[in-house]
């Protein structure tokens, strides 16, 4: 059983030569969060969700679409 590959925005950034910002705007795009990271209803800073911060190697494929905007 193979363990699935977690690829960083920092990750996608060097692979695709684009900024970290960017890659993590496209992550959050593609795994469809309801709730943009600066619209907390607490106040205050947390930590982001794991998910958010992550992209699975099933669903890397999909950042091609991104590319060609």
């Amino acid at each position: 059983m193979k363990l699935e590959q977690w690829y960083s925005p920092r990750q996608i950034a060097q692979s695709r030569n684009v900024s970290y910002d960017t890659a993590r705007r496209w992550i959050m795009q593609i795994l469809g969060d309801d709730i943009a990271p600066g619209e907390k209803k607490n106040k205050g800073r947390g930590k982001r969700h794991w998910h958010l911060r992550r992209l699975p190697e099933s669903r890397l494929a999909e950042l091609d679409q991104f590319m060609n905007r």
